[in-house]
Formats: C-alpha cells, sequence, structure tokens
C-alpha cells in the first residue's frame, strides 16, 4: 500500500512484509430460467487502503496490491454462471503503531439504465479469510451480518459507462439485503428508489471487528450482476436468510433451508425457527416474487406446524404481509384470523394449509413473521413454522344459482357454473363426500361451467378455484353443498345373524344411502310401521320369523318391500362337571374338568353371569389361590348360543399349616373326577402335609363306579433325578392283597409336566410294611420334580378307598467304603464315605440329635476299645434326611503275651 502522510519509505516496507495473498474459488452454480438482463459493460475495480500512524488515519485511494486485490474482474461483467470475480482484502500491522486495512471494490454496469425500484441480484459466494482464527460468520452472525457490521458496502450509481463510473446515488435511496435463490446461491439485492445503472461491490477489512491478526486477508467471490424480467405469474424467485428483532436468543439457525420455501416443490419448506425468544421479539422470512400483483391480488402461502401445537391461540402470534419492493402494503394479518376452524384443526395436525389474504395494493413480496407480541397467555409458537411455497393469484371465485350455498337437484346430474367469470382466468372444479382433505379433481384449468353426470343420489360437497391462464397460483376455494335425489331402490338387507331362543335379533341395511329413510313392517303390505332407521331390532324371539323394509326419500318409495328372515337357534344343555371335592393347600392351582354334548364349547367364569371368559375348554386350571373360591363354567353351541345357566364349581383352599419339615410334602391339590358318584369323596385332605405323621387323608370311592380320585402331594422344594420318594400310605388290605395295588398310579411330576409313572407293583417299587395295613412305598424321582400325584379309580377297580398319611423325599445314601471299618483295640480309625445326587455329610455318635463330630466325606474316631457305631447325616441343601445311616467300627482286641521267668541253673 502507499501511505498519503509521510511515513518514511523503510518503515513502509516493512510494515507490508506481511502481507499475503489468497484466492479461494468456490464450486460453479446454475442460473435460474427467468429472463435476465445482466450488467455486461466492462466493469471498474479498485483498491483503497485505511491507514493510521500513531493514532492518525489516512486514506489512499491507490495504494498498490498489498491492500488487496481484484482478480479477473471481466467475469462478473457475464451471463456466465461459471464464473468469476476475486475481492481480497487485506489487513498489515507492525508494533501496534501503524496499521492498515485494505478494501477491494468492483462496480458492474449496466448496458442501459435501471428503473427506479428494480432491484438488482448480484450473486457471490460466503467469504472466506486467511490468516484468521475466527469464523467470520460466527463473527458477523450471519450473511446479513457482512452489510451491518459493514465489511460489505454497496453503492449505486447512475451515467456509469465503461470508462466512467459515473455519479453516486444518495444512499438514502438504496437499501441492501442478502437473498437465496432455489439452489441455495446467495445474492445480494439492491434496490434503488431512483433509476440507475451500476452498482460497487466493497470489500473492507475491518480490524476492530475481525482481530488484529497480521497479514490477515478476506476474499470473496462475486458472479455477475443482474436484473429478472417481470413475468405474469411472479413465481418466487428469491428470498432472505431470515430477520428477527428484539430479544431473540437462537441455539440454533432463525431460518432453516430458506431456498426450499421458493424451489416449486410443495413437498419441501423452510423453517422459520424462534429459538429462545422473550416476548416483543419476531422471525420472519421474506420471499420475492418476480412481477408486480394486481391491486385487487391475493398471496397465497401454504404453512404448517407441529403436530405438538395444539393451542389456536398460538396461531396469533403468526402474521403475513405484502410489500411491493421494501414499502410494506396494507397491515400485517394474523393466521387466525383468515382460517376456518376446520382449517385451524388441520394446521394444528402438521397439515400443509394454504393461507389466502388480499395485501389491498400491488406486491411482490410477502413476509411471513412469527410474533411473539401478540402471544396470548404465553403460548409462543416454540416448534417452528414450516414454508412451502409463496405465490401469487386471485380473489376466490363464487359459485352461481345457489341458495346460501346449497341446491337440491331430481336425478343423476349437477351442472355447475361460476358467478362473473373472468376471460383471463381459468377455472378448477373438485368434489367431494368428506372434508376439503378428501376433494377429488373433476376438471383443471377448465371453463365457467361443469357437469356432473351419473351421480347416484346423496350429499355431494363441489368445491372451485381460479387462477390466472397459465399460472400454478390457485386461489381459495369456493364451496357448494349439492343434494342429489332419486327414487330410491329396494333395499338390500345384510343377512341377520341367528339368534338364541329369547334373544333379539338386528336387521342392518347393506347400503344405506344419505336422506332415505327406511321403514319396517310385520307384512309384505299394508300394515304398521314397526320402526324407522337403517337398523331394526326385534323383540325377543322364541322362533324363526319375517319381517319386512321399504326404503322412502320425500314421496318417493321403493317399489317393493325386501323380506328379512330371523333364524331362532336353541339352547345348550348346561355342562356337566367332572371335578368334584376339590380341595387344595394355600397358593396352589387346581384343574377344574367338565364335559357338553357334542359340539358344544366349555367356558370358565369366575361370576355367574357376566364377567370376563378365564378360559375355553374341558378343563381349567386356576391361579394359586389363598382362599376357598366359586368358579362357573357354561356351554357355548356352534351357533353360538348359551346354556341358560352356569354350573358352579368350588374348590375349597385349607389354610392348616403345612409340614414344617423340609423333606416333606408340605401343600396339597386333590378332587373326584366323576359324574354322578354320591359316596365318592375326600376326607380331611390336608392331614397328608401337616406335621402329624399319624392322621391321614382318606379318598373314597364306589367300586365299580367310573370315577376316580386322586391327590397331588406338593415338595416345599425342587428334588432331583437322584432322589427317592417314600409314599406313606394304607388300604383296607394292606400288602395282603398286591393285586389291588395295581390300580394305584403314582405320578412324579415337575409342575404340570409328568416326569415318570408308577404303579404299586412290587417288581417296580420298594414296599415296606410299617404296622397293620399301613405300609411305604419308595420310588426313583428319575428326573427334577416337585410333587407326585396319587390316584385310583374306574369301572374295574375293586379298591374302595386308600389312607395317605404323607410323602417325603430321600436323598440317596453315600457310599461307605470298607477301609477304616475295623480297627485294632486303643487305635484310631479313618471312615470314609463318597455321597450320591450333589448331597453333603455329617458325622454323629447318635442316630438322632446330638452334636455333630464332623463334616465331609472322611472322619476319624478318636482311640477305640470297643465296637462303636457312627451315623451319617445325609444333607441336600439345607435338608437333611429324616433317618441316618449307620456305620459301625469293628475293633479287635489287643494281643496279650504271657510273662515268663527264666533262670539259669
Amino acid at each position: 500500500m502507499k501511505w498519503t502522510s509521510t511515513l518514511r519509505k523503510s518503515l513502509k516496507n516493512a510494515l507490508f512484509i506481511f502481507l499475503s495473498l489468497v484466492v479461494i474459488t468456490l464450486t460453479n452454480s446454475k442460473s435460474y430460467a427467468q429472463a435476465k438482463t445482466y450488467a455486461t459493460t466492462t466493469p471498474s475495480s479498485g483498491l483503497v487502503g485505511y491507514y493510521s500512524l500513531l493514532g492518525i488515519p489516512t486514506v489512499n485511494t491507490n495504494p498498490g496490491s498489498d491492500a488487496g486485490a481484484v482478480l479477473n474482474p471481466g467475469n462478473a461483467a457475464t451471463s456466465d454462471p461459471a464464473t468469476f470475480a476475486t475481492l481480497t482484502c487485506k489487513y498489515n500491522n507492525i508494533l501496534g503503531l501503524a496499521k492498515g486495512e485494505g478494501e477491494a471494490w468492483l462496480q458492474l454496469k449496466y448496458p442501459s439504465g435501471v428503473t427506479a425500484g428494480k432491484t438488482t441480484y448480484i450473486r457471490f459466494d460466503t467469504p472466506t479469510s486467511s490468516g484468521l482464527s475466527l469464523d467470520l460468520l460466527a463473527i458477523v452472525g450471519d450473511l446479513t451480518g457482512l452489510l451491518k457490521q459493514n465489511l460489505v458496502e454497496l453503492d449505486v450509481y447512475n451515467g456509469a459507462t465503461a470508462g466512467s463510473d459515473g455519479t453516486i446515488v444518495d444512499a438514502a435511496s438504496v437499501s441492501s439485503t442478502v437473498v437465496e435463490d432455489a439452489q441455495g446461491n446467495n445474492y445480494f439485492a439492491v434496490t434503488s428508489a431512483v433509476p440507475y445503472n451500476s452498482v460497487r461491490i466493497r470489500l473492507r477489512f475491518r480490524g476492530n471487528l475481525l482481530g488484529l491478526a497480521l497479514g490477515a486477508a478476506v476474499n470473496m467471490n462475486v458472479y455477475n450482476g443482474s436484473t429478472v424480467a417481470d413475468q405474469n405469474c411472479a413465481p418466487s424467485i428469491f428470498t432472505n436468510i431470515g430477520e428477527s428483532t428484539g430479544l431473540n436468543v437462537s441455539l440454533t439457525k432463525l431460518l432453516l433451508n430458506p431456498e426450499k420455501a421458493i424451489d416449486g416443490d410443495m413437498n419441501t419448506a423452510s423453517t422459520i425457527q424462534t429459538g429462545l425468544v422473550g416476548l416483543g421479539a419476531t422471525a420472519s422470512q421474506t420471499i420475492y416474487l418476480n412481477g408486480l400483483s394486481g391491486a385487487n391480488d391475493y398471496a397465497k402461502v401454504v404453512l404448517s406446524i407441529p403436530a405438538s401445537i395444539l393451542n389456536v391461540d398460538v396461531f396469533k402470534t403468526i402474521t403475513v404481509q405484502g410489500y411491493n419492493g421494501n414499502t410494506a402494503v396494507g397491515s400485517e394479518v394474523s393466521v387466525s384470523s383468515l382460517l376456518s376452524l376446520d382449517l385451524l384443526g388441520l394446521l394444528s395436525n402438521k397439515q400443509k394449509v394454504p393461507i389466502f389474504f388480499k395485501p389491498g395494493a400491488a406486491f411482490d413480496r410477502v413476509k411471513i413473521k412469527i410474533n411473539t407480541a401478540l402471544a396470548v397467555g404465553g403460548n409462543l409458537l416454540s416448534g417452528g413454522l414450516n414454508v412451502y411455497e409463496v405465490q401469487q393469484t386471485v380473489a376466490k371465485p363464487a359459485f352461481g344459482g345457489l341458495t346460501n350455498g346449497t341446491a337440491s337437484v331430481c336425478g343423476n346430474q349437477v351442472s355447475l357454473s361460476v358467478n362473473n367469470p373472468d376471460a383471463n382466468f381459468t377455472y378448477n372444479w373438485y368434489r367431494s363426500t368428506g372434508n376439503i382433505l378428501n376433494k377429488v379433481s373433476l376438471a383443471s384449468a377448465s371453463g365457467s361451467t361443469y357437469s356432473d353426470n351419473n351421480l347416484a343420489p346423496g350429499t355431494y360437497t363441489y368445491y372451485l378455484s381460479a387462477q390466472k391462464s397459465g399460472c400454478a397460483g390457485e386461489s381459495d376455494l369456493d364451496s357448494a353443498k349439492i343434494t342429489v335425489t332419486a327414487i330410491p331402490a329396494s333395499p338390500t338387507v345384510a343377512t341377520v345373524a341367528p339368534v338364541c331362543i329369547g334373544s333379539t335379533a338386528t336387521a342392518t341395511i347393506s347400503n344405506p344411502v344419505t336422506g332415505v329413510t327406511y321403514s319396517w313392517y310385520a307384512a309384505s303390505t299394508g300394515g304398521p310401521v314397526l320402526s324407522t332407521g337403517n337398523t331394526f331390532t326385534t323383540p325377543a324371539l322364541a322362533s324363526t320369523t319375517t319381517y319386512y323394509v321399504e326404503a322412502s326419500q320425500g314421496n318417493c318409495i321403493s317399489p317393493a318391500r325386501t323380506a328379512v328372515t330371523a333364524t331362532v337357534n336353541s339352547l345348550p344343555a348346561a355342562a356337566q362337571v367332572s371335578s368334584n371335592s376339590i380341595t387344595i393347600s394355600s397358593g396352589q392351582t387346581a384343574t377344574l374338568q367338565a364335559s357338553a354334548d357334542a359340539g358344544n364349547t366349555i367356558n370358565w367364569y369366575s361370576a355367574s353371569i357376566g364377567g370376563t371368559l378365564l378360559s375355553s375348554g374341558p378343563s381349567f386350571t386356576t391361579p394359586a389361590l389363598t382362599a376357598t373360591t366359586t368358579y362357573y363354567v357354561e356351554t357355548q353351541s356352534a351357533a353360538g348360543c348359551l346354556s341358560p345357566t352356569r354350573v358352579p364349581v368350588t374348590v375349597t383352599v385349607s389354610t392348616t399349616p403345612g409340614n414344617p419339615n423340609c423333606y416333606a410334602a408340605n401343600s396339597q391339590e386333590s378332587s373326584i373326577n366323576g359324574l354322578l358318584c354320591v359316596l365318592c369323596g375326600i376326607d380331611n385332605p390336608t392331614n397328608s402335609v401337616d406335621a402329624d405323621p399319624t392322621n391321614f387323608t382318606t379318598i373314597k370311592l364306589a367300586v365299580g363306579v367310573a370315577a376316580s380320585g386322586h391327590q397331588t402331594l406338593i415338595f416345599g422344594r425342587t428334588g432331583v433325578a437322584t432322589d427317592s420318594i417314600r409314599l406313606d400310605l394304607a388300604t383296607p388290605v394292606g400288602l395282603a392283597d398286591l393285586s389291588l395295588l395295581s390300580g394305584v398310579t403314582v405320578k412324579v411330576m415337575m409342575g404340570s409336566t409328568v416326569v415318570k409313572t408308577y404303579t404299586l407293583n412290587p417288581s417296580l417299587l420298594n414296599l415296606q410294611l410299617l404296622s397293620g395295613n399301613r405300609f411305604t412305598a419308595t420310588l426313583l424321582a428319575s428326573a427334577a420334580y416337585d410333587r407326585v400325584d396319587i390316584s385310583f379309580g374306574g369301572l374295574v377297580n375293586a379298591l374302595s378307598n386308600l389312607n395317605i398319611y404323607g410323602a417325603s423325599i430321600i436323598a440317596p445314601n453315600p457310599t461307605v467304603a470298607v477301609a477304616g471299618l475295623s480297627t485294632c483295640s486303643g487305635s484310631t480309625s479313618t471312615l470314609t464315605a463318597t455321597p450320591n445326587g450333589g448331597t453333603t455329610l455329617k458325622w454323629y455318635a447318635a442316630a438322632s440329635g446330638g452334636t455333630a463330630l464332623a463334616s465331609g466325606n472322611t472322619f476319624t474316631t478318636p482311640a477305640l476299645t470297643a465296637n462303636t457305631t457312627y451315623y451319617i447325616e445325609v444333607l441336600s441343601g439345607t435338608c437333611a434326611n429324616a433317618q441316618r445311616v449307620p456305620v459301625t467300627v469293628t475293633v479287635n482286641p489287643a494281643i496279650v503275651f504271657a510273662t515268663t521267668t527264666l533262670s539259669n541253673a
């Protein structure tokens, strides 16, 4: 750079030693399809140096390359979207005493003048920097900050030529901002209130803003400048990048994807975000339309908001306003005042909704704003506002020939027309049988009349919109509700579901037509009307009955009545319960059984009438019960008819404490299964699981009756496969007649799963007589288990009763080694036993009680002088077998030698 002060040349050289040049070329972008006029006259360019030496400012308008550079200025004077000029401005500082800020400028010139109010759009890339540790956009906020912070200044000139810069236009007549096109390219939008033909772009390094980095530079690519010719349809061509006022602290960008609101795609949208705001703040987006509207034209804005916003008060914070250039047209209009309740509901559920408003004068821009100053009760639009498209359109047309928006038509044709049609417009016709979202197009870009033919009777809603010929901006919709009436056909009735004796039947019209009345009779002609409506419910029926129905609309009646037959089915017989005398211990389940006639289904309930279906089928397992409970069983025929009553089945729950011994069964479930067995029963069902070894449960059956009795004895823990189960039983003959025992079945079970089945056969089980008719039956578990079921009965059974004293678990005895079972008198002996089935061992001196002498697989006795018996206690976990295993040590006497006195004779 050159100094205009008297700074010595050596100091100037030192000042600029640190200068560097960085040129960054950004990717190309495509131009718009609109007709554009480019500033193609040879541009001018230059540099300016702003210096300060010891606090004294000076300016040099010809500082040289040390202040920056303008590369390829001619590239910005073409219509080629791929070429650009590059502006570079630099900064230097020597010890804080002397510093210089560079400015690079480029002046684009049109071959002819531009009318007042016409905007020039200058495409540029986001500036880049070198030698700075800070993010340039983070410093200035966004691209509009380039203008606000005067890093970029835009001047307008008039009278410029290839060899002259012309006369600068007063800055008060010029406005500038940053906009984007549909491809996301950046533009400076410069508008002058007076005619002009040139715009100068100035890029200056601001040291107070960007810092004092020695040799730093800012670079910006400038592509070209142009104006866009107005179009009849005035499509959206540019958008600003968002504006805000007031306190608006946002954690995200103010405006997301601004270009999506002008890309012509109704499925994409920009999003205006308010961030963290206070009342009085605003956030907005302005859409630039390519052409000035007519004075009576409307603006159309398509919006949606998040589904979470449900309070209609929040719509009062959304406003729209038209602009002619930078001048507001009319007043801001609240969206809530522009929508019906139906459309407010759609908008509340994130539906895309078109908003129509009339600015009242010609406009070429539309601003959509979130204004928290209008919030009611603190309802802020915190979820953002989606903007899909903005269009110019025309006033809503009106149907002709309607009364209060309705009309009635006889026959099957509706003829529609536009009231006072405009020859410059085309019209769109729609029809809907539901809400506006369900409308279907009948004709698009059509004339001012339309006929809809071959219509079925009913009420139809038609919609009408208008648009300028060849334009996409469709107006708001007018609606018409048309009722079509015809002579109704004889009604068709859906097949009446068969009912049960004592029930009513319901007949339903298969295809009811809106506006048609259906009357029901007991005769094919004449007779009184029993009922009117789309359905008819008969009185309670005892037999199959035929009714008749006719259709009428106004004075129109169907040619004949339609016969409707209600078929009546009989009721099934009540279920027969085969589970009786059911008793369980508290906390156990019970399985109930019943039978029904062939083809009928059995259903189980906990209530005598009503209630919830618990299960279907011949058996039902209750949940664990803690109190006596009654269940009820009903039958249902294949036709769906229910038995007249439900049969009760009571499960008696005993709360008698169970056997506390860990190896004994401590709860039970028992019942008699069979029909009409008066003498059958179970006496004292919990005696077999209490702590008294002398009492018992008795299962009683009548010999030769097709019934069976059972009792399931449930242990307090799960046993293992190597365990044995010992049953304590008695019969009238004990073990005297073993053939009677073959009718007794024993099932080892894990829950409801049978893991092993036995009969009381001495060849399969260990039977041992205790006393009288009482005996034990010991069997191998064979698999993991938690219960054992004992049952007998049937026609061929000769056993009348079975007493059950209880059941216990016997863990497998250990294998005792022979070594150590004999010793010499006065010596110790080491006894060894190997546990089986995962058990552990303890050694005692007594068959019961006493203190354990040792734990484990070995035990060393004290010195013994006589035969001694020790006892091994077998434990499964912490549960010991009821009987200990005796181990006897045989003590052999010591050898005694007689004393002899020897002498020498």
